[in-house]
């Protein structure tokens, strides 16, 4: 409430007047006082009832084994989110600190920035704790250098950015900079933010100043940069023993090779405990310290040329064969017979041109997996000659459009394809399709041709969605006359 006086009232009433208004401003400021403290008030109780709600829940009273399960499972994906669970409560703190497993997987990708202090210094206090909690697990490392680049090349992509919004152009700006000279400026001492020494000491931390930490080793997938120079040197680092190395992704060797050659270039002198090997090329196999006939799963990227030396690996369960991403490779893979006998898995995936000339001297599979881009389908032409028990086609559904009239279209252009996979195999007794093809795959297969090759062979078609979910349909359903 506001009060005015006015001249026309005399002193004393002007006096209680202005008395007044004091009261009012006063009442008005513990008002907000009031209401300030009564929302603390109501916050306090809110977090009181909370927190007696949740010392009630369910998930307060699971055992320590439940919880460690679903700790577990939740860091499944990304190991880094560990540390949300830190942060819920003493108790979580304590046991989360105490499993081994939430530590012994390692990822680290290498950002792509200017300054690398500050984010190598970050990973290396997070491997030293991780080093620590897991305990005698074996590690299991997920490196990724792929924005690894020399001080050099920094210094000419800041260079460049400095003209981003000039009327030059940039593609001759690209080139000018990367033809200076910058090698006086390169040292540590004079730009020590951006100097490659920074992830070299993390490598050697992974690696142990003696190998200790080496020695830990279970699994690892390795990016490496691709400057082969810097490919080198992080490789050189990779000189101590891992006995316990059983499975290892070897990415971006092309530049190492290309640099140092296939047999200039040493490390990993002990795989003996090596399972599962995954290459970029078949000639990066020869530069390992590997009894090959060891190997129970393999992967070879970029599948071209002569691929013969497969049948050195006699005791392979599991063969993954990766070609070029909608286009042909330069370079088809040659004709020739591959001879695994113990080959129960077989797995194309894009693009391999010339894989039909193959001749796979191997038992009947127990499944074979098709992955095709959507861009090229391969055709019949284009696939493996072998027999199987089961067999998964999926495609890359990147670039197929959402609209529904695109996808009638889409359909109907896959029929052909589909109807090809089903008569090349028709000794397969399962099919798996994407959900998206179930009309058109039972419509193909109730076509008689179609019926008569697979009838005597085919006992389901399973239909995958894009969340995982299966729906499995009987032949005999299938071939069910419709009502």
């Amino acid at each position: 409430m506001v009060v005015y006086s006015t001249q026309e009232d005399p002193p004393e009433i002007r006096e209680k007047l202005e008395a007044l208004q004091y009261q009012n401003n006063l009442v008005e400021e513990l008002q907000f006082r009031l209401n300030a403290v009564q929302r603390e008030r109501d916050r306090l109780e809110k977090e009181i009832d909370e927190y007696r709600m949740s010392a009630q829940s369910y998930i307060r009273k699971c055992p320590k084994e439940i919880l460690m399960i679903l700790f577990e499972f939740y860091t499944l994906e990304n190991p880094r989110v560990v540390r949300r669970l830190l942060l819920v409560c003493k108790e979580w703190y304590q046991l989360a600190v105490s499993m081994p497993r939430l530590w012994n997987r390692i990822p680290i990708n290498i950002d792509h920035v200017w300054d690398v202090t500050f984010s190598c210094n970050d990973i290396s206090r997070r491997v030293e704790i991780c080093l620590q909690r897991s305990g005698s697990l074996p590690l299991e490392l997920d490196l990724d250098f792929t924005n690894f680049e020399s001080s050099g090349a920094k210094i000419c992509e800041k260079i460049i950015d400095s003209f981003q919004g000039s009327n030059a152009d940039s593609w001759n700006i690209r080139e000018w900079a990367y033809g200076l000279s910058t090698e006086s400026i390169e040292g540590f001492e004079v730009l020590p933010v951006c100097h490659p020494q920074h992830v070299f000491a993390l490598v050697e931390q992974l690696a142990g100043k003696t190998g200790d930490v080496m020695r830990r080793w279970g699994s690892l997938r390795l990016v490496l940069p691709g400057d082969g120079n810097l490919a080198a040197m992080v490789w050189k680092h990779l000189v101590y023993p891992t006995p316990h190395l059983s499975r290892m992704d070897l990415n971006g060797t092309h530049g190492l090779t290309l640099v140092h050659g296939n047999h200039d270039f040493v490390g990993f002198p002990d795989l003996r405990a090596l399972r599962h090997l995954g290459l970029d090329d078949l000639e990066d196999l020869d530069s390992l310290r590997l009894e090959v006939s060891s190997l129970s799963s393999f992967v070879v990227r970029y599948v071209q040329g002569d691929i013969s030396s497969l049948s050195r690996l006699a005791n392979l369960h599991t063969l993954t064969l990766v070609g070029g991403y909608g286009v042909p490779s330069d370079v088809p893979v040659q004709q020739t017979t591959l001879s695994l006998p113990r080959l129960r898995n077989l797995s194309v995936q894009w693009v391999i041109e010339g894989i039909q000339d193959i001749q796979f001297n191997i038992p009947k599979l127990e499944c074979f997996d098709i992955f095709c881009p959507f861009l090229r389908l391969p055709r019949k032409a284009n696939y493996a000659r072998i027999q199987t028990e089961r067999l998964s086609w999926r495609f890359d559904e990147i670039g197929l459009s959402s609209n529904w009239e695109d996808k009638i279209k889409v359909k109907t252009s896959f029929s052909s394809e589909i109807r090809s996979i089903l008569t090349s195999y028709p000794n397969t007794s399962y099919f798996t399709f994407s959900s998206t093809f179930k009309g058109v795959v039972i419509e193909i297969l109730r076509e008689s041709n179609v019926n008569s090759a697979l009838s005597s062979a085919l006992r389901a078609v399973t239909f995958e969605g894009s969340l995982g979910d299966l729906e499995t349909v009987v032949a005999q359903e299938i071939w069910m006359p419709n009502d």
